[in-house]
This record gives C-alpha cells, sequence and structure tokens, in this order.
C-alpha cells in the first residue's frame, strides 16, 4: 500500500514495476485494485508466469526483449508515467530516470550504500518526482479490507510448503533455488 501511496497511483495510470518477485507482485496487485494499468519485468520466466497469473496487464522477460519497444506499445507512444522500482539496484535505478517520462514518478525501494550514476539534469529537465518507500505507514486497514474483498491474494504467493520440522531444507531451497521461491510457508501442524 504504502509503496502505490508514495507514487501517487491512481485509476487509468500506466505503472512500470522494475522486478516481478513477492514485492512487485504485491504492489503490483495493488495498483490494480486501485485501476492502474500494470507492466512487469524480470529477469525469470517462471516470476513473470506468476505476476501474469496474478494480474499483471502485460510482461516482460528483459533478458529476450526490448524495455523501451514494449513500454513504447504499452503506453501508445506517451512514455511510461510510474515506475516502481523494486531490483534496487543503481543501474535499475539509472535505468528508470531513463525511462520515466517528464512529469512522471519513481518509487524507489532500494537500500543499498552503493551510488548511481544519476546527473541532476536527468532529474530537473524532465520534472521527475523520484521518492523512496520502506515502510507502510497506517496501511493496515486497506491491506485487511483487499484480503476480505479478493482484491489482494496473498496466497497465490506461495511457492513452496514444510513443515516447521523440515525448515533446514526450507533454507537449503532458498539459498540453492531462489529462482525457484516466492515465498515459503511452514506449517506447525501436521
Amino acid at each position: 500500500m504504502q509503496v502505490n501511496n508514495r507514487g501517487n497511483i491512481q485509476k487509468d495510470d500506466k505503472v512500470l514495476i522494475m522486478g516481478s518477485g513477492p514485492i512487485g507482485i504485491c504492489i503490483m496487485q495493488v495498483a490494480k485494485s486501485r485501476g492502474a494499468k500494470v507492466i512487469m519485468t524480470d529477469i525469470v520466466k517462471s516470476r513473470l508466469e506468476r505476476a501474469a497469473q496474478m494480474g499483471a496487464d502485460e510482461v516482460v522477460l528483459v533478458s529476450e526483449e526490448t524495455l523501451d519497444a514494449r513500454l513504447d506499445l504499452f503506453t501508445n507512444g506517451e512514455g511510461i508515467p510510474v515506475i516502481v522500482d523494486t531490483v534496487c539496484s543503481p543501474a535499475s535505478l539509472e535505468q528508470a530516470v531513463q525511462l520515466v517520462c517528464p512529469a512522471g514518478r519513481i518509487v524507489c525501494l532500494g537500500l543499498k550504500d552503493q551510488p548511481s550514476s544519476i546527473t541532476m539534469a536527468d532529474i530537473t529537465k524532465k520534472e521527475i518526482t523520484l521518492v523512496g518507500s520502506r515502510l507502510n505507514c497506517n496501511c493496515f486497514d486497506e491491506v485487511i479490507r483487499g484480503f476480505e474483498d479478493g482484491t489482494l491474494q496473498p496466497q497465490l504467493l506461495k511457492s513452496n510448503e514444510y513443515s516447521y520440522k523440515d525448515v533446514e531444507k526450507a533454507f537449503v531451497t532458498i539459498k540453492e533455488h531462489p529462482q525457484d521461491v516466492m515465498k515459503i510457508v511452514l506449517k506447525f501442524s501436521e
């Protein structure tokens, strides 16, 4: 919720969410519940399949497709007005600044201490609004309403399930096959 609030995502906005992990998919579901159109990217095909299953309007496997061309089609050549960067690398933030249209909005979730190569002119010339987001400020009521009315479906994020007795196996799965893990559920009943 907070990312959507920080990005002022509203009905009919066209939104690029960079990264189709659990955070990106949750942001997408909230944006869709507000009436936005969402295109999502990733380098892992299975994550994009899940994003599409959970409501993304379009998905882009950036290792095989050109994002610029897909955004041009998605926006009818108008440029993408809202970008949410869940990849959180210096390069992804730099790309967001280049891709966003004039007067566009970018929400950054990154917490890395690595600097990026963004010049002030890149932000100023396009009059970009660039904000960060890391907490959920008084959003729980809206989240609960989304669970109750079905617009938010967290159960679809579950990719793996283990008994609590097999927690070590769960950690091995996360470590050795991170591309196959969205969210792991530990069961405490047999």
